[in-house]
């Protein structure tokens, strides 16, 4: 699968952010407020993040086993 822009595509499992200077903040907070809105309106979106986002935007504890998914 291809990259697209901010994010890149890892281990055919899940998507994650780019290493190189694609993106500017302002694209991330764009991105951000989309996938917010998206998750508040019970809208499902074709992105796989791993659990560690998903703990990060629910402020949820993040644990070792979360970071080892990375």
């Amino acid at each position: 699968l291809p990259d697209y822009g901010v994010f890149t595509f890892v281990s055919n499992w899940y998507y994650w952010f780019t290493t190189t200077d694609i993106g500017t903040i302002a694209d991330y907070r764009l991105l951000g407020t989309a996938i917010a809105l998206a998750l508040t309106h019970h809208i499902i979106l074709p992105f796989r993040f791993p659990y560690l986002v998903y703990c990060k935007i629910l402020n949820l504890l993040i644990r070792l086993r979360d970071l080892e998914e990375i």
